[in-house]
Parts: structure tokens; sequence; C-alpha cells
């Protein structure tokens, strides 16, 4: 594994729930923060909006590799991954 670095473009693919059922989606964004404590376990920031039925998907980088699992979002339109160096 390897750290992620601020600025790096990251994919997140997953099914979230919109207009009352879940759809697959893919949305890019970037890490906006490094390595912070949220919710008591190690996470990165993008600047992903993460939503509902996002939570366990990849984020991938730029060469297709997943990096990071989705944990969270708070309520400034923030998601949060843990690492694949911290699972």
């Amino acid at each position: 594994c390897r750290k992620l670095e601020v600025g790096e473009m990251l994919v997140v693919k997953g099914y979230p729930f919109v207009n009352g059922h879940y759809t697959y989606t893919e949305l890019t964004g970037e890490v906006k923060g490094s390595v912070v404590i949220y919710g008591n376990r190690p996470s990165v920031m993008v600047n992903i909006p993460i939503m509902e039925g996002f939570s366990g998907s990849p984020a991938i980088d730029k060469n297709g590799n997943v990096v990071g699992i989705v944990t969270d979002r708070d309520n400034d339109g923030n998601g949060f991954i843990t690492s694949m160096c911290d699972i």
C-alpha cells in the first residue's frame, strides 16, 4: 500500500440511493486532506459527495488500483475513505 497524496485524483464507484432506488454511479474528486481521525478511525478526506449507498465502495486511483474504501461523509459535502494501508 502507499500513502495517498493531497490533490491526488480518485474515482469512487457505487450504488447510491437516488430518486427512490439504487443507481450505479461513478464520481471523481481529489484527496482534500491528509489523514485525519474521523469516527475514531484513520481516514482520508476527499471532495467527493458521498451519498447513501457508497459505503464500502472502492476508491480507485488513476492507475486503476483500489487505494481505499468509502467509509463516511460529513454535513459539508466531504467524503471519507479508509486507506488500504489501514484495513
